[in-house]
């Protein structure tokens, strides 16, 4: 599980930096193998539609299994919202905020089970630490509804976080397997940002190729719309291209460089073959709070 620790820092530290001034709602994320596999993700397409308040987000997956048929324990892996609320707890077990979660698996519509697993433990001097594996020995280290509620009132900066863990179990034929993921979840907000949404994208790296062969993702925010995109995962604005109609440009905020985008009509897409992430998608639409801190990137 050391591989978690790698996916679950940046929320970790997403959360922190909206302890005071902003609400965290959830972070999408990749379908992950729970347990070790040689499946490989030869193509995914990722696409994120804006409806209101919310996020659709609908994924097509095409695996490859070299082997013979198995079965594969598969999961979803979600924060809890911050700042805790103890009515989050009322629609127990999911997570309040992403609704309509369903796999399509060729054809076939998958059961799921949700897991509540320990999450971190945050230190006083900034450093975090997790606290166990949730997956041991074939079985979750799962909470109870008690234990998660009791980890809501101690998280402030220094608590721990749990995590819903959406899991199924995948029938692979061999060779080609198409997955059809979708659901919807909040987008978050703070002080500096009318909203912003966050998908981790190194989990891909889980499967057996470390990545995906063919990688396309579509985001479409709505027409008349400004955005970043935090670019971690990709070198310059110019790396996307416009559904419709649109301007890009390479700013910087605070140092960081960032792609910031002004749709007019459609989205942007990003297409990368051999995709390997080494950074999550991060977009915020910045408010006039934080927009005059964003300079034009210079080029020597």
């Amino acid at each position: 599980m050391k591989k978690l620790t790698i996916l679950l820092t940046l929320c970790v530290l997403t959360l922190l930096a909206f302890a005071n001034d902003g609400v965290y709602y959830a972070a999408g994320n990749q379908l992950i193998p729970i347990t070790e596999t040689d499946i490989q993700v030869k193509k995914e397409i990722l696409t994120l539609n804006r409806v209101g308040d919310h996020l659709e987000v609908t994924v097509y997956y095409e695996f490859y299994n070299p082997v013979g048929e198995k079965d594969l324990l598969v999961g979803f892996e979600a924060p809890a919202a911050y700042p805790p609320q103890k009515q989050y707890m009322d629609v127990f077990p999911n997570q309040p905020h992403i609704r309509n979660f369903k796999v399509v698996m060729n054809g076939q519509h998958l059961s799921y089970e949700i897991a509540h697993v320990p999450g971190y433990l945050h230190n006083m001097d900034g450093t975090t630490h997790n606290q166990a594996d949730y997956y041991q020995n074939g079985k979750f280290n799962s909470w109870t509804k008690k234990q998660c509620m009791d980890s809501l009132a101690e998280i402030d900066y220094m608590g721990t976080l749990f995590y819903y863990v959406y899991h199924f179990k995948a029938h692979f034929k061999k060779g080609l397997n198409i997955v059809e993921h979708t659901y919807e979840y909040d987008l978050s907000f703070s002080v500096a940002e009318d909203f912003r949404f966050d998908y981790i994208l190194t989990a891909a790296n889980r499967w057996a190729n470390k990545g995906i062969d063919d990688f396309t993702l579509n985001i479409n925010l709505g027409d008349k719309e400004s955005f970043t995109v935090k670019s971690t995962f990709f070198g310059r604005a110019d790396e996307w291209s416009f559904t419709g109609k649109g301007r890009s440009s390479d700013v910087v905020l605070w140092d960081e460089p960032l792609a910031s985008f002004r749709v007019k009509k459609g989205g942007i897409s990003y297409h990368k073959t051999n995709f390997h992430p080494e950074g999550e998608l991060q977009i915020m639409k910045p408010n006039k709070l934080i927009k005059s801190s964003i300079k034009k990137k210079r080029t020597l």
